[in-house]
């Protein structure tokens, strides 16, 4: 796959911005941050999506970082090469990416992209479909990209990427549904995604001869758990609702324990 150019004026700028950069997006994000360090027990993380040419030179090196972490899986994506855009490739500018930070430095990212997916390079269009539903090309996102660093200070980064993530996707960009693919040994971690059928095996031979477990769920009731909510409500349909159904909860709990 191959990765843009090391030009930083070619670097990416994200035209899909799901948060924006006023008092609205501040509020939304000042939420998120508040069930995050619920989450990990900690004041000093936060997630945020990659917008700017900055933050995606940003996030380009802390892929190498992180990726440089297990050394030989890095090769297989990036190859050898080491320039500052080297860990960025062509769905990057049209997906939405998220960084995990911990006091300001990237910890974690995930890449939620719309169709058409990576996974479509190596299965048929028409086993996706049936798979993922008459409704793919529009409905579903394809999660990819997950990295998280071997010594994180914190715990629940992954969860704290696909809540955030997830959920934006899902109430600001009209998305319903994902797939993603793992190692099938690695399957067991992901339990909370909500995998709703066995997955479609295949391979990518340019990363070895193992084979990789493509599965499918739902956005909102994957994540939901995450901000302390028992199941999905039926009408949660934006922000605003996960808001007031998240704040609601959390006074219950309070209540209970108090």
């Amino acid at each position: 796959m191959p990765s843009l150019a090391s030009n930083k004026a070619a670097l990416p700028s994200a035209n899909m911005q799901l948060v924006k950069d006023d008092s609205a997006g501040s509020a939304i994000y000042s939420f998120y941050d508040s069930v995050l360090q619920d989450l990990c027990q900690s004041d000093k993380v936060q997630v945020r999506q990659v917008v700017t040419p900055a933050q995606f030179l940003e996030l380009s090196r802390a892929r190498s970082r992180l990726y440089g972490q297990r050394k030989v899986y890095y090769k297989t994506l990036f190859g050898n090469a080491v320039d500052d855009t080297v860990c960025l490739d062509e769905y990057d500018p049209r997906s939405y990416v998220f960084a995990f930070y911990y006091d300001g430095e990237i910890i974690g990212t995930q890449r939620i992209t719309p169709f058409p997916h990576e996974s479509g390079e190596f299965i048929s269009h028409e086993q996706l479909v049936r798979f993922s539903g008459p409704n793919y090309e529009n409905e579903c996102v394809e999660l990819s990209r997950l990295i998280v660093d071997k010594h994180s200070p914190v715990k629940n980064v992954v969860n704290g990427l696909a809540m955030t993530g997830a959920s934006l996707v899902a109430l600001e960009g009209g998305y319903k549904t994902f797939i993603t693919y793992v190692k099938p040994r690695l399957a067991p971690k992901f339990d909370s995604f909500v995998f709703d059928q066995d997955g479609i095996f295949f391979q990518i031979k340019a990363r070895g001869d193992h084979y990789y477990a493509l599965y499918k769920g739902d956005l909102m009731p994957s994540v939901t758990p995450f901000f302390g909510l028992q199941s999905c409500p039926a009408d949660l349909k934006d922000i605003d609702d996960l808001i007031r159904y998240t704040l609601a909860a959390r006074t219950a709990r309070q209540s209970l324990a108090g």
